[in-house]
């Protein structure tokens, strides 16, 4: 008969050699693994998304802001009509809320082209022409 490793008793080995309690043991293990790791990467892989999207969405902010800045004209007390941007990552469009002193206060609403939706409230100084 053969010898069997010294943690292993007698009783656990049947006549063939086959260790059923532990090959399932190792068996189970083994998938669990697999399992959490493929849920981690699909986790990571909407984080990364995610993070895409706001990197997109705040280049979109910045981007139709400066713009406007660069486009105002010599606005009065009153809020001209609602602008729309096009850019390669998406689209802005920027209605004005109001004008009190100098400071504009305007909803951003930007879209990205994977269809993403966020509105900002921005207040910002406006330069005098």
């Amino acid at each position: 008969m053969k010898k069997s490793f010294v943690i292993l008793k007698q009783e656990k080995i049947n006549q063939h050699g086959f260790i059923f309690p532990y090959v399932a043991f190792a068996s189970v293990v083994v998938i669990m693994t697999l399992i959490s790791a493929v849920a981690l990467l699909h986790n990571q892989q909407l984080e990364t998304y995610q993070y895409y999207e706001q990197l997109k969405l705040d280049t979109l902010l910045q981007m139709g802001k400066e713009q406007l800045q660069t486009e105002q004209h010599a606005w009065d007390k009153s809020c001209p009509a609602p602008w729309k941007y096009t850019y390669p990552s998406g689209t802005t469009t920027i209605r004005c809320e109001q004008i009190i002193d100098g400071v504009f206060t305007a909803t951003f609403t930007m879209e990205t082209n994977s269809g993403t939706t966020v509105n900002k409230l921005v207040n910002f100084k406006l330069d005098s022409p």
